[in-house]
């Protein structure tokens, strides 16, 4: 820190920590979006995989009910409400989940709005405040200058 002037308790070239700090709540702010993405993506694909699994059910019950075999009817229709009711269940419980991830996200996120726009605001004020001391340091270098 040798030959670096202080101005209004600030260095010159302080403006970089500001950079910095708005820099990485903007990377917070990008790596939220991507986890609720990934969440998004995950229960859609558990989805997808439980409609495959009706399906499937759904056609050994139609098999079952065109050919003969040992099991009455009944007891298939029995079986394939139960399976549509873990289904419904699940799926339920899943947009449950997301419902609330996405909530805690989206707090965690006006709660970095705020902050930044606390950061901001002070940067702001602090470098109005300093700004004419600023500039008259500057033209004093110059005019030592020459």
């Amino acid at each position: 820190m040798s030959g670096e002037t202080v101005i209004g308790g600030v260095q010159p070239g302080g403006w970089l920590v500001a950079a910095i700090t708005v820099a990485g709540l903007i990377i917070v702010a990008w790596i939220n979006s991507r986890a609720s993405r990934k969440m998004q993506d995950q229960v859609k694909q558990q989805i997808e995989e439980t409609n495959q699994t009706a399906v499937q059910k759904t056609e050994e019950v139609k098999e079952a009910v065109t050919n003969n075999h040992p099991t009455h009817i009944r007891e298939d229709i029995d079986m394939l409400l139960a399976l549509l009711r873990e289904i419904d269940d699940k799926a339920n419980s899943n947009f449950d989940d997301t419902r609330k991830d996405i909530g805690g996200i989206r707090e965690e996120l006006r709660e970095e709005r705020k902050v930044s726009t606390g950061t901001r605001t002070m940067l702001t004020n602090h470098l109005q405040d300093v700004a004419p001391a600023l500039v008259e340091w500057h033209n004093r270098q110059r005019t030592s200058k020459k």
